[in-house]
């Protein structure tokens, strides 16, 4: 592959390269480097830089020397660094901003109270923090204050209840142990003013941090102001008053798209400098953590909790339509299809990362944790589809290059997942096979990560709290409730 043909491919395949100095750096989505490729990079790079620095003076900069061969030890720092190179980032300018340590959080002056009397809930009306709230309230004798946006104390109750009624919890009698408060997670102090916020603070024993702006079309900056600066807000809340715990919930989706090099992401696992995040909900969300790992670094109680894909209630197969787990299921029964990739499902029922939340939270050893809430049972995609079959649903596997031609066909109103897919793809062509292969084996890297939930199943044991396994019970359950929905 020669230089010019190398540098069109970069930037066909949505990756960046350029030239430091001596030194050409470059950002490549998971898989995308090919041998062929990599050797490219060193059999012309006197070309490339060439290429690199005449690209860079057309676009009216001050064109870099193009150096002389360099020697081989040069080469090798060069492939040691070309893919950790900080300035390398899909990250915006403002999520540097963000991460400045300039909050005055000061250490509790002793440990929080197990268990917790008053906590505090944001995202109480959401998938996840609706099942959150009725295990929080099965499993403690804790007051439990929940942040929702409004005004009218009464329409904010109402709205809490009707969230429970869609997805068939108990309704909740305001005045007794839940309180409903209106606020904002995007403006200071909550939106509840100063006054009220410090006193707040005096009165928690914890705070669960659950609400998030979760759109997976918007990018860092339309996201920013709840995702990121609102986990600020939560922040200088637990550093107030009389100590707190916080337990934040953050996502999977924070780690780096590179997989593992023994194909395991654990808990304890660095999230890395966030570079090569694309989405911008993954980038708030992984800023968000960054904040509350560096308030735990300054000793602060923080733990972390790390859904993957979160599914229907496995009791009564309840779903959020929103959810990649109901899109996903949406997307396959409907089209009929499945791409022919090697690729894991991997989906934990709502109820089951609700009530492990609320367990592992309730014991003070596991104050500071990092906890994955994923299925440790994961099943391949090509297992999903013979669930699919037995269930009398006729679900095929397709060559890649099939689905991608389908993605490029979807009604973009669809509630299934395929749009989503269609709108990442869209600027995605392949001018040869080869292509489309690389592209393939990104998504396969990429997908088959497995998470390891060892300090989740540790903390859980005798609890009673399992996840259910990905069979035809499960997917059965989940079939019937979007057939009563008149979904398929």
């Amino acid at each position: 592959m020669k230089a010019q043909e190398l540098l069109s491919q970069f930037k066909r395949m949505g990756g960046a390269i350029w030239r430091v100095g001596e030194q050409i750096k470059y950002k490549a989505p998971c898989g995308m480097m090919t041998e062929d490729m990599r050797s490219s990079l060193h059999t012309h790079r006197q070309e490339i830089l060439a290429l690199l620095a005449a690209d860079h003076a057309a676009q009216g900069h001050r064109a870099m020397p193009v150096p002389s061969p360099s020697a081989a030890a040069a080469d090798r720092e060069t492939d040691r660094q070309e893919d950790t190179d900080p300035g390398a980032t899909f990250l915006p300018a403002s999520s540097a901003r963000d991460l400045v340590d300039d909050m005055d959080l000061r250490p509790p002056s002793g440990p929080p109270h197990y268990p917790p009397r008053d906590v505090f809930l944001t995202g109480a009306t959401g998938f996840l923090g609706s099942f959150l709230l009725t295990a929080l309230l099965e499993r403690t004798d804790a007051k439990v204050c929940c942040l929702l946006r409004g005004t009218d104390p009464a329409a904010l109750c109402a709205r809490l209840n009707a969230a429970l009624k869609r997805y068939q919890l108990p309704s909740v009698h305001f005045g007794d142990r839940v309180e409903c408060i209106g606020g904002d997670l995007t403006q200071p102090f909550l939106g509840l003013g100063e006054a009220r916020f410090c006193a707040l603070s005096e009165k928690l024993d914890g705070v669960y941090h659950c609400a998030a702006d979760v759109n997976l079309m918007q990018d860092y900056d339309a996201l920013r102001p709840a995702n990121v600066l609102g986990t600020k807000q939560i922040l200088r809340l637990i550093s107030l008053g009389q100590p707190k715990a916080l337990h934040h919930v953050s996502t999977v989706g924070v780690f780096m798209l590179l997989p593992p090099t023994n194909g395991v992401v654990d808990e304890d696992d660095d999230i890395g400098d966030g570079g090569e995040l694309l989405i911008g909900y993954q980038q708030t969300k992984w800023a968000a953590e960054k904040l509350v790992q560096n308030a735990a670094s300054r000793g602060l109680p923080c733990a972390i909790y790390r859904p993957g894909v979160i599914s229907g209630d496995s009791r009564t197969g309840i779903m959020d339509r929103g959810q990649l787990g109901s899109r996903q299921l949406l997307s396959q029964l409907r089209y009929g299809m499945v791409p022919d990739l090697q690729m894991s499902v991997d989906m934990a029922p709502v109820e089951y990362v609700g009530n492990a939340i609320a367990h592992i939270s309730l014991r003070p050893d596991c104050s500071g944790g990092r906890f994955h809430l994923c299925n440790p049972n994961p099943i391949t995609l090509q297992e999903m589809t013979s669930v699919f079959t037995r269930l009398g649903f006729s679900v095929s596997t397709v060559p890649f290059m099939a689905f991608k031609a389908l993605l490029d066909t979807v009604d973009a109103t669809d509630t299934g997942i395929f749009p989503l897919l269609s709108h990442f793809a869209k600027d995605v062509s392949f001018n040869d096979g080869a292509e489309a292969v690389a592209l393939q084996r990104a998504l396969e890297a990429v997908t088959t990560r497995k998470f390891s939930c060892t300090h989740t199943l540790e903390s859980l044991q005798g609890s009673g709290i399992e996840c259910p396994r990905i069979d035809d019970r499960l997917i059965g359950t989940y079939t019937a409730f979007l057939r009563r929905e008149g979904l398929i």
